[in-house]
């Protein structure tokens, strides 16, 4: 049996690996079929971050793509992406949460955005990043044109696997493609129910043990179903 290049993309559900005793789903499925990990998800990744990474991933047999959420949105420089609906226009004097829009204080608004991610490496200090991002709400953001741009990343990264003969499997909440017919995922299985595995706080991909346990053979059976194991 060849060694697969198995790639995760996506948001922080696909962001873990390396854990101990193999608890996350990803290093469930390298250890089962002795794969090569050759790309993870980020906290809060983009579409256009998926079409990115995965661009640039340079052996890949399997794609497995956790499909983001339309308000993310890409920070290159970053080892995670944002939320932009929070972020308040430049007129709006005051730091926000990832959570909501409600004014927090500079230490509360440092812990969420510069403890990890890069963030604080890229923009060095709060004024540049809350300068940045008000900027960018205020003057280069629409509802219409981040919602483009999420279904036009979609569709490149469905062109592009089916273009490249990669075997995909695609998680994604289903009104994501309900609220636009037009928007097809043809290049792999589509699965709708394991976008709603509940979240729970505790390990970094915020998926209880037994969640990961059912991610990773969830994925195991589609794997081993694509290669007759």
């Amino acid at each position: 049996m060849n060694t697969l290049n198995i790639g995760f993309y996506g948001h922080s559900t696909s962001c873990w690996a390396g854990s101990e005793n193999n608890i996350s789903f990803i290093d469930q499925i390298k250890e089962k079929f002795n794969a090569n990990i050759v790309n993870i998800g980020v906290p809060q990744g983009s579409e256009e971050r998926i079409l990115f990474d995965l661009k640039k991933t340079k052996e890949l047999d399997i794609a497995i793509i956790f499909h983001s959420n339309p308000k993310f949105i890409f920070l290159p420089g970053c080892l995670r992406d944002i939320s932009i609906s929070n972020v308040p226009g430049r007129k709006a004097q005051y730091l926000w949460s990832e959570n909501h829009s409600q004014p927090i204080s500079q230490d509360k608004h440092e812990q969420e955005f510069f403890s990890y991610g890069q963030i604080k490496e890229v923009f060095k200090t709060t004024e540049e990043y809350v300068n940045a991002m008000t900027c960018y709400k205020e003057y280069f953001y629409h509802p219409d044109l981040i919602t483009n741009r999420y279904y036009a990343a979609m569709s490149s990264i469905d062109n592009y696997l089916m273009n490249k003969k990669i075997k995909s499997y695609h998680i994604i909440q289903p009104n994501y493609l309900q609220a636009h017919p037009w928007a097809t995922i043809k290049s792999g299985y589509v699965d709708n129910e394991t976008a709603f595995i509940p979240s729970t706080p505790g390990f970094p991909n915020n998926l209880s043990i037994e969640n990961n346990i059912k991610v990773a053979s969830i994925l195991s059976n589609w794997i081993s179903k694509e290669y007759g194991w």
